[in-house]
């Protein structure tokens, strides 16, 4: 029996959804573990107790990115080319593994924090955010803007690495500057995924609606 061309169409485009809600909740997951490093970073959360937050959220985000990996296997049709889609996911998931490194490297090293640290995660929290608008909107014009002002905000970890550097080489360097500098790249790192993130996306519209 022939399926209908409209009901074959509703259908994959119910794919291409269900993969977008997919990857933003991955990208909500990532989120909610760069909000916690943030509290971390500016003094408003306990370590221990965000260490063990951050068990849950990146259990959670490791399930999306399975979930992620099967409805892209199993879909004919998904809202960007596959191999974009997996570049995406990948990054994602670096970022939410290097946000829990962040958060155990400041409570095993018992790194200082202070001006340095204060909204570090700032960027971070901003690019992530401007990712899981960019995916639930159906304008790809204005997620094009997203993807586009996500990368910006990703650029800005560098900015927070070298005010950061600054605050701390002012002082006499000790084993606790060296601490926080190694925090300081963490975040930047963090940064370049999140680029990753945000080039993986437009070549997947560039492939999708070029």
């Amino acid at each position: 029996m022939k399926v209908p061309l409209g009901g074959c169409r509703a259908w994959r485009s119910t794919r291409r959804k269900r993969s977008s809600r997919i990857l933003v909740r991955q990208i909500d997951c990532a989120l909610e573990a760069a909000r916690l490093a943030n509290q971390v970073c500016s003094l408003e959360s306990d370590c221990s107790q965000a260490r063990r937050s951050m068990r849950t959220i990146e259990h959670a985000g490791d399930d999306a990115r399975r979930s992620l990996v099967r409805e892209i296997e199993m879909a004919l049709n998904v809202p960007l080319e596959t191999e974009d889609l997996f570049r995406a996911s990948r990054s994602i998931d670096d970022v939410l593994d290097s946000t829990r490194d962040l958060v155990r490297e400041i409570a095993e090293w018992e790194v200082p924090l202070g001006d340095w640290s204060r909204g570090a995660m700032d960027p971070v929290e901003s690019a992530l955010a401007r990712f899981r608008e960019a995916l639930r909107s159906e304008d790809p014009e204005r997620a094009r803007s997203q993807y586009l002002a996500a990368r910006q905000e990703a650029r800005r970890t560098r900015r927070v690495y070298d005010r950061g550097l600054a605050i701390v080489l002012r002082q006499e360097v000790t084993a606790d500057i060296l601490k926080q500098r190694e925090v300081l790249r963490r975040i930047e790192s963090i940064g370049r995924d999140l680029i990753e993130v945000s080039n993986a996306l437009l070549d997947g519209m560039v492939k999708r609606y070029l």
